[in-house]
């Protein structure tokens, strides 16, 4: 693309200005870091937009300051729209990617001779992968599995999984997996281990590994959804302590859980005809 088709961030905000008027130079760098846009970077690291980047934008606001949707569902309808990439990541993401590489990473291990799966993350995954567990289950180890600093490579990866490198490859575009790429090569989470033997499972059914990201953007809708939900009280968060906020938030999600599980259960029994 000619480079004389491309705006800067000072040209495109005029060109924004004009519709919407409050909005101020460092939204459009903020909305870059939530992942609303991608624009290209010149040699020099100057960011350039491109027509698509512009309209990315105009729609975001649009969305953001007369819908009053939030971010992050602003994020998803631009996805769903076809007007952003849904491999585009938030800042804030890829920092928290990397924060959660420990320091003392293990040795890469050859796929031939991958070290065996720890006893413990091994009773994990087998039990995030059991029939009988529910969601509140996975979530609760997911939010412990954060808190740990283990690693894997993605020889180990797909060693413990079953996984191939394409499928590997294909979960890290659809953003099912979201590994490390601060070291010499991906870094797995135990997250990134959970989601990836659970998506072994539907995989191991026929299922096209692309239709996942769909899966993964559901579940990210949900949580727009219950940020929309509790706007008031974060808004209001100096009259709270953050114990309390983090309670009463875990509570609107426990209860949009519910409904969740109702009404899918309800499509699901029209869909088979029951």
């Amino acid at each position: 693309m000619s480079q004389a088709n491309l705006l800067r961030i000072g040209e495109v905000h005029a060109v924004l200005r004009a519709e919407f008027p409050d909005i101020e130079l460092s939204k459009i760098r903020y909305y870059e870091e939530q992942g609303l846009v991608e624009p290209l970077r010149s040699r020099k690291g100057y960011r350039l937009y491109t027509q698509r980047n512009i309209d990315c934008l105009r729609e975001a606001f649009r969305l953001t300051t007369r819908e009053n949707v939030s971010l992050r569902n602003a994020r998803l309808r631009l996805i769903d729209l076809g007007m952003l990439d849904q491999t585009t990541v938030p800042a804030p993401a890829r920092r928290a990617a990397r924060e959660a590489v420990a320091p003392s990473v293990s040795a890469i291990v050859p796929a031939p001779t991958p070290e065996p799966m720890p006893t413990r993350i091994k009773r994990d995954v087998e039990s995030a992968v059991d029939n009988s567990i529910d969601l509140f289950s996975i979530g609760d180890q997911i939010v412990e599995t954060i808190e740990t600093s283990t690693s894997f490579t993605e020889a180990q990866l797909m060693s413990m999984t079953g996984l191939v490198a394409s499928e590997v490859a294909e979960l890290i575009r659809s953003g099912v997996l979201q590994p490390s790429s601060s070291l010499r090569e991906p870094a797995f989470s135990q997250v990134d281990l959970t989601m990836a033997s659970l998506s072994r499972r539907l995989l191991a059914r026929g299922v096209d590994v692309r239709l996942l990201s769909s899966v993964r953007r559901s579940a990210e809708r949900e949580v727009g959804v219950i940020e929309d939900m509790t706007l008031a009280l974060r808004e209001n968060a100096h009259l709270h302590s953050i114990d309390t906020i983090r309670g009463q938030v875990a509570e609107v999600a426990s209860d949009v859980a519910q409904l969740r599980a109702a009404l899918f259960s309800r499509a699901l029994s029209q869909y088979l005809g029951a």
